[in-house]
């Protein structure tokens, strides 16, 4: 199997399964009579650590980090996903023999990846003697020193995410909120085309995520929850506008608003934000009755006085009538950060200001998947994630969300067979 041609992509038959559902897997596998065990750390597609530890020939156990990005393609009629390693590094000592990179192999609905030690060598290889996700209550600190030293920052972190508490003479006590969240609420409103035949079903996996997501947002911080969703039937102007206008915020609210449809722009238009298209039929004639510009939606979320505003579109910025659809299998890749409060609070209860961000430039289209929904949502979760999860080491702020969420958006379509690149933009005034 020659490895060309390969795209990102995410299967939708692995979206409830055990793989990559989650942050932390053991990989163990075998080779010229040594056994090894990793310790494989995952963010998003594009950003993946594997530790590997070993007894060498000179009887001495070494540890060393190997970086990941995956890729996929299809083989004799089988979709793969390869992880690709590059970059060893020895943790421990480095000793006289160096490291070649491992690469992970899924091949159809492998539960165990081949292990393959040389990418121009296919035939040399290992099937993983064991892959399994890690779960809170079965790693232990003895288990991660095996990995890193004791003052190491994801050490730590995974110590935190897993519940793993050292007893010392003076324990610092983790910091306090210095808001009331009592006295907050986050407004969750969700404006989804999920009646359309095109997009619809992408729209509605958006709709489902997205709702589950903040819920849990709310649910970690301890603040109030409130969704309010426009999709089928009543996906309409009036509708939307109801729903806004009827926003009444208290002044530590949060509003967070995310339209997911089709977008484009007038053909005499100078504004760069996108239009809304608020129809559910495309024989609908397009007119003001039926669209929504995003930065009027913008001003209005603004008006309410909330403390936190976030405003996304996931839609084109294109032509009228051109949809962008790949409807390409998918292979999950999607991390599972466990949030940490802390940082989580920093995001949402420690900051104030106004947010507007959409999934294209003008002049170019937004893809979605009828699987997985759009790739710029799934880029903003992945990077919200990220953000507020233990394994972040500094400070978590919006600007690196935002700036990950394009980036990873443009990466998707980078990597896909037969999608333009979408370079998504932003306006960030949160201090």
């Amino acid at each position: 199997m020659k490895i060309k041609y390969l795209f990102w992509v995410i299967l939708l038959s692995l979206w409830s399964s055990n793989l990559f559902a989650q942050d932390l897997y053991e990989v163990k596998f075998s080779t010229n009579g040594m056994d090894y065990k990793g310790l494989l750390v995952m963010f998003n597609e594009s950003k993946i650590y594997m530790r590997v530890g070993y007894t060498d020939g000179e009887q001495t156990y070494r540890v060393v980090q190997v970086d990941y990005t995956s890729e996929q393609g299809v083989s004799q009629g089988k979709e793969y996903l390869i992880l690709i390693g590059s970059n060893p590094k020895f943790v421990t000592a480095k000793g006289k023999y160096d490291y070649n990179p491992d690469h992970l192999l899924f091949m159809g609905e492998m539960d165990k990846p081949w292990v393959i030690f040389d990418l121009n060598d296919i035939n040399n290889s290992t099937i993983a003697s064991s892959f399994k996700p890690l779960k809170k209550g079965a790693v232990t600190e003895r288990y991660l020193r095996s990995f890193y030293k004791s003052t190491a920052s994801d050490f730590l972190a995974i110590k935190r995410m897993f519940g793993i508490e050292t007893p010392t003479p003076t324990p610092e006590p983790e910091p306090e909120v210095t808001h009331n969240n009592k006295k907050a609420t986050l407004h969750l409103v969700v404006i989804a085309n999920t009646a359309i035949t095109d997009i619809g079903a992408g729209c509605n996996v958006d709709k489902r995520n997205l709702i589950s997501e903040f819920n849990g947002v709310a649910s970690t911080l301890g603040v109030g929850f409130k969704k309010y969703i426009v999709e089928g039937s009543s996906f309409t102007k009036s509708q939307t506008l109801a729903t806004l206008n009827n926003l009444s915020p208290g002044s530590n609210d949060i509003i967070v608003f995310i339209y997911r449809g089709h977008g484009f722009r007038w053909s005499n238009q100078t504004e760069t934000w996108p239009q809304m298209d608020l129809r559910t039929n495309a024989y609908t004639r397009l007119s003001q009755n039926t669209t929504l510009s995003l930065q009027e939606a913008y001003r209005l979320i603004k008006s309410k006085g909330a403390r936190l505003n976030i405003v996304l579109a996931d839609c084109c910025n294109n032509d009228i009538g051109i949809n962008k659809v790949n409807n390409s299998p998918y292979m999950q890749m999607q991390s599972k950060n466990i949030y940490n409060a802390v940082k989580l609070q920093k995001l949402f209860l420690e900051t104030k200001g106004d947010i507007l961000s959409c999934a294209a430039s003008p002049g170019e289209y937004s893809w979605v998947n009828s699987s997985i929904g759009g790739f710029y949502t799934v880029s903003f979760m992945q990077a919200l994630r990220e953000e507020g999860s233990y394994l972040n080491n500094g400070v978590p702020n919006w600007s690196d969300i935002l700036n990950s969420t394009i980036k990873s958006a443009k990466n998707k379509t980078n990597m896909c067979r037969n999608c333009s690149a979408q370079n998504g933009k932003y306006y960030s005034d949160v201090k």
